[in-house]
């Protein structure tokens, strides 16, 4: 009993610094982020300049010797830092390395890139950062929170208002995340089914040594030192584990170069006195309690009957088996509750590197000057025929599907009646041909779209479900006006602007194609207020495909908002496309926007909290494993000599264990009914006969086991223990 005991103290000091080293290993991530730092949120004014921003945001910096940092998230490990000020950011420490310049990048890890200038600390693997200047956050877009070290002076915060005042809305917060928020309750949960563990183990030995109490006793020996030649060599035990554990850290910690060694030991050291601590405690209380018992009368302190010594096991294993099981249950709810969760941004991992082309501010002589607006349009029409060819730029505008409330579409706030369901200012969206390579939409004879799309100058193609056939020549007509609107009016209020001649298309000499779509087709927005709440999607739009045969100040106007390219160097898309930008002349394309950013706090912190759920789990699934082995040692152990008497007299293992299995078998489906009851989960039965199958399992290789080692041991006379 005393392996048992020493097995069970080893797997509860593991656990429980892991716990530990886990919580911790987030604390310290989370301080990374947010010690000392205030919050500043801006409700922007309409039409703010991003460009203006960020000058102002570098001034502040400098003059005030603070640093302005915004986090970006790129997916759920990747966490851009865009800081206005480095040197001054007591959270970024340089591993090796120098600061960054103009492109260049610090990374808590070594990264195959020319741009990387330096590696920093941080105290988890987990998390992948990149520190930029802050002047390169145009490449992921200009959010509207920031993170600010230096705002808690008076004066500072004066300054600091005074210059950003005319942006807009300020509101100001501390950053207060407690500790608790990071705990594992799996991982706790199980550190807790150890202590129990360690409880009843320790009840065994206890009364397995009773001999040994009574002897010490009579002795004269006093109660303390009684107990110290029972428990003495588990504490030294103990002791060494903590040692050997301290050590590996050490090693660890030094390995990585980490400068959170000192942290680490220091609260190492302290958790495990608690823990050491905390078992010696429950040793003493067990074994006090015990001797109190021998000292009672023997007419009070009769021993249990086999039988009576059975039950009690049994008994405890019921309780034991329902603890795991409502644990076990409980991380299952929670786990599908977060997967539940996360289903719904499924199609949100499609645009981890998905960048939005965004338009600073435009002079606003262009409301009145069609001539310089042709002139724009043109430069914006040949930077996405560019980026279309070279980047894969795509089109999505869901515009008439933009979220009022949960569940109205902005088209339905201003359709006089039905039949505009079906117009172009409807239910409908516009793409390109390259969307489709992304979002691939089949026709009713089951092909890509693409396959029937008549790239002709006068033809506009339109995607239809199956559904509006009957409409089709409703719908018809009406995307026949808005062609030539787009294609000859448009142009033509232009062309006369322009002193050039006018376009003589008629209607009747334009086409419109119509492909008819399977139903229930979906389309991804890219855009977290539009489509579906949580998935962005439509479903069974009207799609308008751009193919270049209108004025260009169709293609003008949506490059301004629904224009994306991929980008997979995270960090670095806004610099990919100035080659483009260069070429048209497009120089009022000022910045990009990452689209994973908009949902990626929620998603991030679903995945996280799946990944702690998971570890937890995995932790409290192999100590089930761990202490139902102990258990069933233990009555083997208990019934060594009766085993002895099977084995000699050639009992089979079912002969030998036929009373034994039946109680086990009989518990474990008695918890599961129990706690099936209880909580109405049919994975209560997976987990139940998982239990059996691995129990029937241990006790056939323990048994062999011990006919081979013990029962053969004390047949040649061999000293038992």
């Amino acid at each position: 009993m005393k392996k048992f005991l020493s097995i069970v103290i080893l797997i509860t000091l593991i656990i429980g610094n892991f716990t530990y080293f886990n919580l911790i290993k987030n604390t310290l991530s989370r301080d990374f982020l947010f010690k000392n730092q205030t919050e500043v949120h801006f409700k922007y004014k309409n039409g703010e300049d991003a460009t203006r921003f960020i000058l102002s945001i570098l001034k502040i910096s400098e003059s005030e010797n603070i640093n302005i940092s915004q986090y970006t998230f790129l997916d759920e490990r990747a966490i851009n830092i865009y800081s206005s000020n480095i040197l001054s950011a007591s959270n970024i420490v340089l591993k090796n390395g120098n600061n960054p310049n103009g492109n260049g990048f610090l990374s808590n890890d070594k990264i195959n890139s020319k741009n990387q200038s330096g590696e920093i600390y941080h105290p988890s693997e987990y998390w992948s950062i990149k520190v930029y200047n802050f002047e390169q956050v145009n490449n992921v877009g200009m959010g509207d929170t920031f993170y600010i070290e230096g705002l808690d002076n008076k004066d500072t915060y004066q300054a600091f208002l005074n210059e950003f005042e005319q942006y807009g809305e300020i509101s100001v917060n501390s950053v207060n995340i407690g500790w608790w928020n990071y705990i594992n309750l799996p991982l706790l949960l199980t550190l807790l089914l150890c202590i129990i563990i360690l409880c009843i183990i320790t009840y065994y030995y206890l009364m397995y040594s009773k001999h040994k109490l009574i002897v010490n006793l009579i002795w004269g020996n006093s109660k303390l030192s009684t107990l110290n030649s029972l428990f003495f060599s588990f504490i030294k035990f103990a002791i060494y584990i903590v040692f050997i554990i301290l050590l590996i850290l050490i090693v660890y910690l030094i390995s990585v170069q980490s400068i959170y060694l000192a942290k680490f030991l220091m609260q190492f050291t302290i958790i495990n006195i608690m823990l050491v601590g905390a078992i010696v405690l429950l040793m003493y209380l067990f074994g006090y309690l015990r001797i109190k018992r021998i000292d009672k009368p023997l007419a009070k302190n009769q021993v249990q009957s086999q039988k009576q010594h059975l039950i009690v096991n049994l008994g405890i294993k019921l309780v034991l088996l329902m603890l795991c099981g409502s644990i076990f249950v409980s991380s299952y709810q929670s786990f599908q509750t977060l997967n539940n969760k996360l289903d719904s941004f499924e199609e949100w991992g499609k645009t981890k590197d998905i960048y939005k082309v965004r338009v600073g501010l435009v002079s606003e002589e262009l409301r009145d000057d069609l001539k310089m607006d042709r002139l724009l349009n043109n430069k914006f029409s040949a930077f996405y025929e560019q980026g279309k060819i070279n980047k894969e730029m795509f089109m999505m505008f869901s515009g008439n599907f933009q979220r009022i409330d949960d569940e109205t579409f902005f088209y339905k706030t201003y359709l006089k009646n039905d039949s505009q369901i079906n117009s172009p200012e409807g239910n409908s969206v516009e793409i390109d041909l390259n969307y489709l390579k992304l979002n691939p939409i089949e026709t009713v004879q089951g092909q890509r779209v693409e396959k029937e799309v008549i790239s002709q100058d006068k033809v506009l193609n339109i995607i239809v479900p199956e559904s509006k056939k009957s409409f089709a020549d409703e719908i018809k007509s009406m995307y026949l006006d808005f062609f030539h609107f787009q294609k000859v009016e448009v142009a033509n209020m232009y062309n006369e602007a322009l002193n050039q001649p006018k376009s003589n298309i008629r209607k009747k000499d334009l086409h419109i194609n119509i492909i008819y779509a399977k139903n229930q087709q979906q389309y991804f927005t890219f855009d977290s207020n539009a489509g579906e709440v949580k998935s962005s999607m439509i479903t069974d739009p009207i799609a308008i495909i751009y193919t270049g045969n209108v004025d260009t100040s169709y293609i003008g106007a949506r490059l301004t908002s629904s224009v994306f390219f991929n980008d997979k160097t995270k960090g670095d898309a806004f610099n990919r496309i100035q080659p483009f930008i260069k070429k048209s002349g497009a120089k009022e394309i000022t910045h990009v926007d990452s689209v994973y950013e908009e949902l990626s706090n929620e998603i991030t912190t679903l995945k996280w909290s799946i990944y702690q759920q998971l570890i937890g789990t995995l932790i409290l699934g192999l100590s089930v494993l761990a202490f139902m082995a102990l258990l069933i040692l233990a009555y083997y152990r208990e019934n060594l000599y009766k085993q002895l008497i099977y084995y000699v007299f050639g009992f089979s293992f079912w002969e030998s264990s036929k009373a034994f299995i039946i109680y086990n078998l009989s518990i474990s489906f008695l918890s599961g009914v129990i706690i099936f009851l209880v909580s109405k989960e049919m994975i209560v039965w997976s987990f139940i006969l998982f239990i059996i199958c691995i129990e029937l399992m241990i006790l056939y290789y323990i048994r062999q086991n011990m006919i081979n080692k013990d029962i053969k041991s004390i047949i040649k006379g061999e000293k038992y223990d």
